[in-house]
């Protein structure tokens, strides 16, 4: 994954780089492993908590991005529609699970907010200095034939 984040141009080049005579990613294998070492060293009960924490805010998104297209685009064509009308019935159903995922973050310990925190400032710091969503690079847009790919759904 890391060596076809890097030929795609999301992280960087070097982590694309494979031995030339066993072709083996070298860069992204002693960057994975020091992640996981440095991962690994945490208690268990932590890991789970920073992967809920993930899970949580991917979630919550998911959710915040469903009402603002429902909102903003209700006449877009999708495969089949869920009955809940306007934004209003659709936020209310959505709230239970995005009360959860604040949950998380309120009961989660110190450390892993940190963890989180830091994480997702260096995800938003990286995305913002590559040019936000039109920084994929050359090599997106030579790999995708010179035009972003778009899924419509």
């Amino acid at each position: 994954i890391v060596v076809s984040a890097a030929e795609i141009g999301v992280l960087p080049p070097l982590l694309a780089k494979v031995h030339p005579v066993s072709g083996v990613p070298v860069a992204a294998t002693l960057a994975l492993s020091f992640g996981l070492f440095l991962v690994l060293s945490l208690p268990f009960s932590e890991l789970v908590e920073f992967s809920m924490l993930f899970y949580g805010f991917t979630a919550g998104l998911e959710f915040l991005a469903l009402i603002k297209l429902r909102t903003l685009e209700p006449a877009t064509p999708r495969p089949y529609r869920v009955p809940l009308g306007d934004s209003w019935p659709l936020a209310a159903f959505c709230l239970p699970p995005l009360g959860l995922c604040a949950l998380l973050f309120a009961l989660a310990e110190r450390l892993s907010l940190y963890i989180f925190l830091a994480t997702v400032a260096f995800s938003v710091a990286t995305y913002c200095c590559r040019g936000g969503v039109d920084g994929g690079g050359a090599s997106a847009q030579h790999a995708a034939g010179g035009k972003i790919p778009v899924m419509l759904v």
